[in-house]
This record gives C-alpha cells, sequence and structure tokens, in this order.
C-alpha cells in the first residue's frame, strides 16, 4: 500500500493493498493466491489542528481483483496494522485509525509548573532569606526549561531570577506542546502491513459481517 496520511488524503481516494500471502480456509482450501489486490478508498480524513486535536483517518476497500485479473466485490475494513509504537495510533471498531496523546503529558506539564512555583518562592532558613534559592529547586527548574543545560546555568547563577525564567520557559513550552500545539496525524507508511476484515459484498445494501483473513 502507498504511504497515505490524515494530513493530505482526500475523501474518495483511491488505495490499493496487497496481499503478500495466500489465504486459506478453515478446510484448507485456497481463497485468495498470494499478490491478490484489494482496493478501496479514504473514507474520512481529518487532518490534526490546532489546541493540540489529532487526526483520524479511515480506509476501506470495496474489490479484489486477482493476479489473473477477475474482480469480484468484497467489503473489507482495516482491522489492525503493524507500526512502530511511537506513531502512538488506536483503532476503533469502525476501523477508524486516530493518533492518540500519551497521558504523561499532564505529568510532564504538572512537573513544569510545580518547578515554577517552587522556583517563585523564597527560600527561608533559619529567618534569613537565600536570594539564590534551594539549590534542588534551581536544578529542577533548569531541567524544565532547558533540560541538562539549562540546570547546570541555574545551579551556577546561584539566582532566583534565573531559576524562575527558566521555570517559567519550561511550563510554557510544556504548556504550548502538550495543549496548545497542533495534534498529530494519522499517516501509515508505505508497505505497512495491515490486517484487514473482509465479507463478500451484500446485494440488499445492508453491512455483511467481515472475517479476518
Amino acid at each position: 500500500m502507498a504511504r497515505v496520511s490524515s494530513a493530505d488524503a482526500t475523501r474518495g481516494a483511491t488505495i490499493e493493498a496487497v496481499l503478500t500471502r495466500p489465504i486459506f480456509s478453515l478446510d484448507h482450501h485456497l481463497l485468495l493466491p498470494a499478490n491478490t489486490k484489494l482496493a478501496g478508498d479514504v473514507q474520512e480524513a481529518k487532518p490534526a489542528r490546532n489546541l493540540h486535536r489529532n487526526g483520524e483517518l479511515r480506509i476501506a476497500f470495496n474489490r479484489i481483483e486477482l493476479p489473473s485479473g477477475a474482480l469480484q466485490a468484497m467489503q473489507g475494513t482495516l482491522e489492525g496494522m503493524e507500526i512502530d509504537r511511537s506513531a502512538h495510533l488506536a483503532l476503533d471498531e469502525e476501523g477508524s485509525a486516530r493518533a492518540t496523546t500519551p497521558k504523561t503529558r499532564y505529568l510532564s506539564t504538572g512537573f513544569s509548573l510545580l518547578m515554577l512555583a517552587a522556583a517563585s518562592r523564597p527560600d527561608v532558613e533559619h529567618g534569613t532569606t537565600d536570594a539564590a534559592g534551594d539549590p534542588s529547586v534551581r536544578a529542577g527548574a533548569g531541567v524544565s526549561g532547558s533540560r541538562v543545560a539549562g540546570s547546570l546555568i541555574s545551579l551556577a547563577a546561584h539566582s532566583q531570577p534565573v531559576s524562575m525564567a527558566f521555570g517559567a520557559l519550561g511550563a510554557s513550552q510544556s504548556i504550548y506542546s502538550n495543549f496548545l500545539s497542533r495534534g498529530k496525524d494519522v499517516t501509515l507508511p508505505e508497505n505497512t502491513p495491515l490486517e484487514i476484515g473482509f465479507a463478500p459484498a451484500r446485494q440488499d445494501g445492508k453491512k455483511a459481517t467481515p472475517t479476518k483473513p
């Protein structure tokens, strides 16, 4: 199958998948030989949008082309795919693929806000105020804002305003990237292995129950 993405796919666009190995029935009769083509189209494509709204893609197959050239109508939906986990994709019961957002975004944003709040509070010990702030807080604020480099700079500066600046930078970056920026699109790279549930097309217009190949 060629690459398809919710970012630029259009409804009705033709798609094709090719069987890489033959499919047999339970009693070992050949149903579909290798190199059989499954053709269909994009039924829905929603690109990712701002406010971290992720994309959605639904494809369906409606005909089979055997290596001999014979055509056969069918109904097929996407039921599985082999794709890197870092893509964070999920399928629903209708075969729609959706990009998902890891729940760790709440933890990372919460940590950034916590470091900003801690850096903003004066470090009071034995009745005196340390203008440099607590070293652990300075390190945490630096990590929040600019990772290891920020932590080292914040520690070396011995300045609460510097720690607050890194904390504010980290909090703003985390909020933007996790909640305000553009979400992720659904992208199926070229030659992505797919699992397709299919059934013969029904003549009464009702949806047939797919079976997995």
